[in-house]
Formats: structure tokens, sequence, C-alpha cells
């Protein structure tokens, strides 16, 4: 066979992440990774080499790359890429079906994954492989400018552990697998700041809270949510976001994988924030 797919753990790391730039250099969105990149991002989203996979040519060239992502009982594909000269022969449907044989010899229960929803051929092969779509996922963006700030509410700095105490009892909904508890916690020391946010009218009572990483230029949210019980959901989501723009107020801001239907996306888009791109969710039960 002139293609082998085996297990990404058995091929040269460098080689591997050469691989994956080189299938995403012309993607919808710029992806390029070092590494070091590529060995944080293994560490926060619980990817598994022995599980995940490559695809090598007859000379051993690593050609095509896909990773499998673990944390039991669910599972989530991390990317799929094949380098370009090598696409149309197959090689991403053999690497996604020795995923799934994998994710099933582990007993897990599913295989997750996103895939931008401009990019038919994925999401072709995904459904043909028997995946079916949950929900939509939105990438929102902010031009650099300030915020109004709403009166009424008090936003506290915090670590983002701290933040992320709020996560199981704010969240009614799932967030998608780079957003979940599990990687944000993994992610927040040393790369995340938290806020959260109480009345002014019951200051101790927290009814909100966000995480991401600012700085002067780019403000990049990685988790917002609001209780569920609270009034002015929208409002306190609005004056959250808005104090942390107040205080950058040269910086852009962004959110990926914010659920469509999440009550927090009409904060987000009371704010300026528009969808500049979107994703669908899908899910294969084994």
């Amino acid at each position: 066979m002139p293609y082998q797919v085996v297990p990404a753990s058995e091929v040269d790391f460098d080689a591997f992440v050469q691989a994956f730039n080189e299938a995403y250099e012309h993607y919808f969105v710029h992806i390029q990774l070092t590494p070091a990149n590529l060995l944080s991002l293994i560490k926060r989203d619980a990817i598994d080499l022995d599980a995940s996979v490559a695809s090598v040519d007859e000379e051993g060239h690593v050609v095509g790359v896909a990773m499998l992502a673990i944390r039991p009982p669910r599972s989530w594909v991390g990317g799929v890429g094949v380098v370009e000269q090598h696409r149309q022969k197959g090689i991403a449907r053999n690497m996604m079906q020795s995923l799934i044989q994998n994710a099933r010899q582990k007993g897990l229960a599913s295989v997750e994954l996103e895939v931008i929803t401009q990019n038919t051929k994925a999401y072709d092969l995904y459904e043909d492989l028997g995946f079916k779509t949950q929900r939509r996922l939105l990438i929102l963006h902010r031009p650099a400018g300030d915020a109004v700030l709403p009166s009424g509410f008090i936003v506290r700095e915090c670590p983002a552990l701290e933040a992320l105490e709020y996560f199981e009892s704010f969240h009614n909904t799932p967030n998608a697998w780079q957003r979940s508890l599990p990687a944000l916690q993994s992610f927040a020391l040393g790369h995340l700041e938290g806020w959260t946010i109480a009345s002014e009218n019951n200051p101790t009572q927290v009814v909100g809270y966000a995480v991401g990483w600012p700085n002067d230029e780019h403000i990049q949210w990685m988790d917002i949510a609001i209780d569920p019980h609270a009034s002015q959901r929208t409002e306190i989501g609005t004056a959250l976001l808005a104090t942390v723009h107040h205080e950058l107020p040269m910086a852009t801001g962004a959110i990926v994988n914010l659920g469509e239907h999440d009550a927090e996306v009409v904060s987000f888009e009371a704010l300026g924030y528009t969808e500049t791109m979107a994703q669908f969710e899908m899910r294969l039960d084994l």
C-alpha cells in the first residue's frame, strides 16, 4: 500500500508537527504551530498520541495527521490534516476510521469533533462516517474601542481557578471540548486571568465570571458564564465584558466556540461582537 496509518507516537514528533503545519497552511484559519505549541495543546486538550495517528508514504514521510483526545467516556478529534499534494487519496478517511476504531477499543462512548461550516468536504466525510450535527458554535470578534460600563455591578479581578469554581453551577449547557473545565483548569496557571461579578446590592453573591488572557492589543476570552438563576443575565454579562474592554480600550476581543444558543451570546452582541466564522459540533455515538 502506498500509505500506511501508524500511531502518532511512533513517528518523529518534529515531522508530525511539520506535516500538521503543511496540511493547515492554506486552511480557512491560519494555523501554524511550533513543537512547543503542540505539546501545550496536547496537555490542555488531553490528546493521546498513542491513540492518535499519522499517515506515512512509501518513503516514510509523514503526509497526514489525526489527533484523538480522551477524557472517558468521551473522545474528541483534535485535528485532521493531509499535506496538499497527497489529498483526494482517501488518507483522511483512513485516519478517521483508525481514530474511531481506537476509541471503540478503549470502550469510549463517543467521538466528537468540530468542523468549520465552509469546509463542506470534511463535513460530508464526517457525516458519511456516521457523525451527527449537535449544534452550531460561534467565533465572535469585536474591534478595538472603549465600552460604556453599566451601573449597578461590581467586577473583581481574581485568579482564573477561583473564577472557575463557578463553572459547574453556572453552565446549564456543556462547553465545547477546548473550553471544557479540565481544559480550562490545565491552561489556567500562568496563562489565564479571571473576573467575577456581583450586584452592588449584594456584593458577596457572585452572579457571573469570565476567564481569558488580555493584553493592550487583544482580549481572548476562554470562558464566560452567568448564574442561570440570576435576573438581568444579559446586563450581567455585558457589564463583565465591558469592564475589561473599558480598561483596555485599544484591544480587540474574541471568543471561539460559543454555543449559538448560549445565553451569553446576547451579552457579546450587546457589546459589539459579531460572528466572523462558525463551526458545526458533531458526534458519533459508539
